[in-house]
């Protein structure tokens, strides 16, 4: 393991790691909470891979390959190639600094790894990565230490095959399988753009948000994409339904999320519902806006394309559902329970 701390710049390029029992790199994990560097950028590094006579505990890099625990104002992981980690491949946040004014994860290449990766810092650009093969998520929003993912955008990654990692693939163990979704948010979270991702043949839900007791989120939003094969076990399998979803909201912590938009999403061969989304609060989510998505080859069997419940009977603001379908099979549009009101909605469907 490489450990640095207490720089005002790092520059790591061009180093390998191929095996560490605990982590690859790590950088500010010395620091006292409030150090910002002036720079961090890690670059063409490459990390884990290398496989021993004896099988590895969690993998070839047991814990997380590059983790910056103290942000600096500005921080770049790019062109890094990761494979076989117990837990993150990368990880930029757990500092509660406030001086942050750009996080670039860019260009990498994942594969085989517990989680991919996970950001809780502000402003963070997490564009143009391939992961393949995770145990847990795939890439993760989330708050630590009053810092959270607000602003973050997710753009033009190709993930494949999330949740699908198990036990004896690149290690004896393997940490709990609790979120094995393409892309996990946890609130609270503000202005998070997911944009133009290509996700295949997870074994959770391409996209999840998590309800949390920190506080609402406002406004999260949907660009294009590819979905297909969405909720699948490793063996190419759809799950039974209610086990999946293309976007699910979740949670049993009462908040709510003041605005969600997904615009020409592209869904193949999906066999659960578009948008199954739970109220957790006790005041109305949305409004909600489901717009020209495309359903092809997809087999809903006797579960709707939109699913809407209330946890406490609380609403939803306005619900506008439009999209058109090919060589699918759908017997009901939308199904809704536990609403001391019924939802305000707009469901169309586009020839």
């Amino acid at each position: 393991m490489i450990r640095l701390s207490g720089f005002r710049e790092y520059n790591v390029a061009g180093i390998a790691i191929p095996s560490a029992d605990n982590m690859g790199l790590t950088i500010g994990r010395g620091d006292p909470m409030g150090w910002t560097p002036d720079r961090i950028i890690v670059e063409s590094c490459i990390f884990g891979g290398r496989r021993e006579s004896r099988l590895h505990s969690h993998g070839s890099i047991g814990d997380t390959a590059v983790w910056i625990v103290s942000p600096a104002i500005e921080t770049r992981v790019t062109g890094c190639r990761i494979s076989e980690t117990g837990d993150d491949a990368i990880y930029v946040g757990h500092s509660n600094t406030k001086a942050v004014l750009r996080v670039e994860i860019r260009e990498n290449t994942l594969a085989d790894i517990g989680v991919g990766i996970g950001i809780s810092v502000p402003g963070a650009e997490v564009v143009g990565n391939r992961i393949d093969r995770t145990n847990v998520c795939a890439i993760r929003c989330e708050r630590q230490n009053d810092n959270q993912a607000s602003g973050a955008i997710i753009e033009g990654n190709v993930i494949c095959r999330a949740g699908q990692l198990e036990a004896g693939d690149i290690g004896e163990h393997i940490i709990p399988k609790t979120h094995p979704h393409a892309i996990f948010v946890h609130e609270p979270v503000g202005r998070v753009t997911v944009s133009n991702n290509q996700i295949k043949g997870t074994r959770g839900c391409a996209l999840v948000v998590l309800s949390h007791n920190d506080g609402p989120t406002e406004s999260l939003y949907v660009e294009g994409g590819q979905y297909d094969r969405i909720g699948i076990d490793r063996n190419g399998t759809p799950l039974a339904h209610g086990r999946s979803a293309v976007f699910r909201r979740a949670g049993f912590v009462p908040n709510e999320i003041r605005n969600f938009i997904a615009r020409g999403v592209s869904v193949r061969g999906s066999n659960h519902p578009l948008l199954d989304w739970t109220v957790s609060g006790f005041h109305a989510d949305g409004p909600i806006s489901m717009l020209d998505a495309q359903l092809i080859g997809c087999d809903l069997g006797n579960q709707p394309i939109i699913k809407l419940t209330s946890r406490f009977g609380a609403g939803l603001e306005p619900v506008h559902v439009s999209y058109s379908k090919e060589n699918s099979k759908i017997t009901k549009a939308v199904e809704t329970s536990y609403f001391l009101q019924d939802p305000d909605l707009n469901v169309a469907e586009k020839t």
